[in-house]
């Protein structure tokens, strides 16, 4: 096992596994790689069972060689990209995803943005929503400072076409519930924190400083930029590094883009959001959709400024306060991710 796999993934075993029979079925499907070594699906199969168990280069390895083999599938595809991801490696995950092999639409799926605010979710959801068979919906009844947890109430509404709904909202038990039973496939959407807490420092600055995330008033407005920025890293950054070890934990299946892939190959990035939920859209529909999008966007935006870097002047203290929270969860590579 590499340096960097045993730091990221250590082999832990479920609880109540028997050591002696895991390294029996391991030696089985080993044998069975040995025999068949041009099939994929056995690859994938070996893969699958290295990767519960945190042998990541060892999986990574398997999957490699798979996706080249002529029965190759985007589930082959799929679990490479899961296992750069566990490796922190986010955008490399992305363009195993963009490259994959296509897949025949299915029935659909509505699609959930699970997003860090200041993301670029507002964006993506438009996006999305610009496609005829996709509505916007919110699936929280109130704005403000509620929790935005998904309401399974709104959820058992009849709708006549599927939904994209943009919460920023964590991986719990209930989101999961939700998720695996009404149809959802899910994105999750991050950004650099230190990009993120610049663009929410001038966000809670020009508007509301209302939030989920925290409580605060108009006093924010009266405090130099430094002490905004260091309330921010003792109150939002908490609820933002928590939202990522979330979805990181999560088991059901997400698609994980940033804020800097989304901004740096919009229309690959859309095409695999819709690819992730199930539909076959069309090249000249996604560049119409990116298009039209980005002009609406001229006139109507949360942006604040658009733009990756802006957390490289960020103070001294308010990175050690941050970087603090991140050590806390020493399995998510919030470095090799670019979150920091």
């Amino acid at each position: 096992m590499s340096t960097e796999e045993s730091a990221a993934s250590p082999m832990v075993l479920p609880e109540g596994t028997d050591p002696a029979g895991i390294q029996a079925a391991l030696k089985t499907l080993r044998d069975g790689r040995d025999r068949f070594p041009n099939s994929a699906k056995v690859r994938g199969l070996l893969a699958s069972v290295l990767i519960t168990l945190g042998l990541l280069d060892e999986a990574e390895a398997e999957l490699r060689i798979a996706v080249g083999l002529s029965d190759a599938s985007r589930e082959t595809s799929r679990q490479l990209a899961l296992v750069c991801r566990r490796k922190g490696r986010l955008r490399e995950a992305f363009e195993v995803m963009s490259a994959a092999p296509h897949a025949p639409a299915t029935d659909g799926s509505n699609i959930l943005i699970a997003c860090m605010p200041k993301s670029g979710s507002s964006w993506l959801r438009t996006m999305v929503n610009t496609f005829d068979f996709i509505d916007t919906e919110y699936l929280a009844p109130l704005h403000d400072r509620r929790e935005q947890e998904l309401d399974l109430l709104i959820l058992n509404r009849e709708r006549p076409n599927f939904f994209v709904a943009q919460h920023h909202v964590r991986a719990t038990g209930s989101t999961d519930y939700a998720v695996e039973n009404f149809n959802i496939s899910t994105v999750v959407l991050v950004r650099n924190l230190f990009d993120n807490l610049v663009s929410a420092r001038d966000h809670f600055n020009d508007r509301r400083p209302v939030s989920p995330q925290f409580y605060m008033d108009g006093r924010f407005k009266t405090w130099d930029r430094e002490r905004q920025m260091l309330f921010l890293a003792d109150f939002y950054a908490p609820w933002i590094v928590n939202f990522i070890a979330t979805w990181w934990h999560s088991r059901i299946n997400t698609f994980w883009l940033t804020y800097d892939i989304l901004r740096d190959d919009t229309e690959t990035a859309l095409r695999c959001v819709l690819e992730h939920a199930g539909f076959d859209v069309p090249t000249d529909a996604l560049r119409a959709a990116v298009h039209s999008t980005n002009e609406e966007q001229k006139t109507k935006t949360l942006f604040n400024v658009g733009m990756s870097g802006r957390g490289e002047g960020v103070s001294p203290e308010v990175r050690a306060k941050v970087r603090a929270l991140c050590a806390y969860y020493p399995e998510i590579p919030f470095e090799r991710m670019e979150l920091l």
